[in-house]
């Protein structure tokens, strides 16, 4: 660039010599001039390079900041599928115990009837099945007659011996 004090030095010289000086002072301006838009446009240059260098460092800093967030996103996604698989996985495995507590619970209400139905047996007559036991029949000790049927039987219908004795009882 042209420095203000050779400026200031050339008209100095133009206004000191006048005319004769004039055409040597501008060929002066001129060449001091040319120099002056040569730096410039160096510079102006200079100036491009470097921000068009600097321009395709933030290109490949955002193509990498692009690629890892694809990368990112893929890797998410691979997840997401692994977690949808690992989700149908444990809906499959609750299905099948849901249809385990299912069956368990069917057996265990057929048991109880079963229970239930064995407990009512045993506390009706085995002769007439309608009356509730109330006689010990006595050599062995059987309970399983009411006294309507315990009047009329000679001997014990569980194991066909003799009866020797009758005495009432109830059921606890």
């Amino acid at each position: 660039m042209l420095a203000a004090g050779a400026i200031e030095a050339l008209v100095a010289l133009d206004r000191k010599h006048g005319d004769e000086s004039n055409e040597h002072v501008t060929s002066l301006l001129k060449a001091f001039a040319s120099k002056d838009v040569e730096t410039k446009f160096a510079i102006a240059e200079a100036r491009l390079r470097a921000e068009r260098s600097e321009s395709a460092a933030l290109r490949f800093k955002l193509d990498a900041v692009e690629q890892g967030e694809k990368r990112e996103v893929a890797a998410l996604e691979e997840r997401l599928r692994a977690l949808r698989s690992e989700s149908a996985a444990l809906r499959f495995k609750l299905d099948a115990v849901e249809q385990g507590e299912k069956r368990e619970v069917a057996a265990l209400e057929e048991r109880l009837a079963k229970v239930e139905t064995e407990r009512n047996d045993a506390q009706q007559c085995v002769v007439c099945m309608e009356s509730p036991r109330a006689v010990v029949l006595y050599l062995r000790s059987h309970f399983s007659l009411c006294a309507k049927c315990a009047a009329r039987c000679a001997a014990c219908p569980v194991c066909r011996f003799a009866i020797a004795e009758r005495r009432a009882c109830r059921a606890a």
